[in-house]
C-alpha cells in the first residue's frame, strides 16, 4: 500500500506549501525529493511528465504548482503554471485534507476521482490515449490491497448472516375461545392476537460485466436486505462490494461467478458502494 500512497504524497506535500511565499521551503522539498524513483506502475503514467497541479483554496484562491519528473525520476517543482505541460490535475483543499485524515487514503482518492472532485486533463492527442489507461491501472492496484482487509471482515459477515438466517418469529398466535357451559346465554369470548411477521424487503443487485444492475441510488427500508449477486461473463469475472466513507465497514470479499454477498440496513443513512475490480462503478443505498 505504500507505493499506492506515495502517489498522493507527491500531491499532500506540494500542497503544505502552496499556501506559502517562502523559496527555502520550495527548495527543501526539491532536495528531498529530486532523484527519487517513483514506485511502478505508476511510473508507467508519471515517469516522464510535465504535470502543473491547480488547488482551489477553502478562501477562493487558486493556486498553480508545476512538476517535473524524468527518467522515473522526481525532477522538480515550482510555484507557476509550467510552460507546455503535458498533464493537468484539479482538486481543492478540502479533498487533500481529506486525503491527508483518511483510513483508506486510496478508497478515498478513488472516490474523489469518481465523483469530480479530483480531475485530470491531458493535453494532446497522444496524452489522451497514454492517461486513459489510469483507470485500468488503478483498477489493478486496488485487488493489491482491498482483498487481505476484506477476507477478515467476511468470516464476520457470514456469521451475522446465519443468525439474521436461524432468527425466526411465528406467523401468528391465536388464543381458543371458550365457552361458559353453565350460562348458556353468555360466551366468554377471547379476541385473537395476531403477531405479524415484519414487512421487510430482499434487494437483489446483479454484478454485471458493466458495474451494478442498479444505476444510481437503490431506495430500501430500515430491516430490508440488499443482495449482490455475481452473474459475470466477460474479462473481469470475479466481483467485490465495497463501502466507502461511513460505511466502510460494509465489504464482501473477491465474489467468484454465481457467489452472492448480502447486508441488512437496520438504520436510516446513505451508502456508497465501489465495485472493487470495476472500480470507476459505483452505486448507493439510501435508507429510509
Amino acid at each position: 500500500m505504500k507505493a499506492v500512497v506515495s502517489l498522493f504524497v507527491i500531491m499532500i506535500l506540494a500542497f503544505s506549501i502552496a499556501g506559502s511565499t517562502l523559496d527555502s521551503e520550495i527548495e527543501q522539498l526539491n532536495t528531498e525529493l529530486s532523484g527519487k524513483e517513483i514506485p511502478s506502475p505508476i511510473n508507467k503514467i508519471l515517469g516522464d511528465e510535465r504535470v502543473n497541479l491547480h488547488f482551489e483554496l477553502s478562501d477562493g484562491d487558486n493556486v498553480i504548482l508545476g512538476m517535473i519528473t524524468e527518467k522515473n525520476m522526481f525532477s522538480s517543482l515550482k510555484i507557476g503554471e509550467l510552460d507546455n505541460p503535458s498533464l493537468n490535475v484539479y482538486t481543492t483543499e478540502e479533498v487533500i485534507k481529506s486525503l491527508e485524515s483518511s483510513e483508506n487514503p486510496f478508497l478515498t482518492f478513488q472516490i474523489a476521482l469518481q465523483e469530480g472532485k479530483i480531475r485530470y486533463e491531458p493535453v494532446g492527442i497522444i496524452n489522451k490515449i497514454k492517461f486513459g489507461l489510469i483507470i485500468p491501472l488503478l483498477s489493478k492496484i486496488s485487488s493489491w490491497f482491498t482483498s487481505d482487509k476484506t477476507e477478515k471482515v467476511e468470516e464476520k459477515e457470514e456469521i451475522i448472516e446465519e443468525i439474521l438466517v436461524e432468527k425466526k418469529i411465528p406467523e401468528e398466535e391465536k388464543v381458543i375461545v371458550e365457552e361458559v357451559e353453565e350460562k348458556p346465554i353468555e360466551k366468554e369470548i377471547v379476541v385473537e392476537k395476531v403477531v405479524e411477521e415484519p414487512k421487510t424487503k430482499t434487494h437483489i443487485v446483479e454484478m454485471i460485466n458493466d458495474g451494478f444492475s442498479v444505476n444510481g441510488t437503490l431506495s430500501v427500508e430500515i430491516g430490508d436486505t440488499v443482495t449482490w449477486n455475481n452473474v459475470r461473463s466477460g474479462t473481469f469475472k470475479k466481483a467485490m462490494v465495497l463501502g466507502a466513507q461511513k460505511c466502510s465497514q460494509i465489504k464482501s470479499g473477491f465474489l467468484e461467478p454465481g457467489e452472492s454477498f448480502s447486508w441488512t440496513f437496520d438504520t436510516v443513512e446513505t451508502c456508497t458502494f465501489v465495485d472493487g475490480v470495476l472500480t470507476t462503478q459505483s452505486m448507493k443505498v439510501e435508507v429510509k
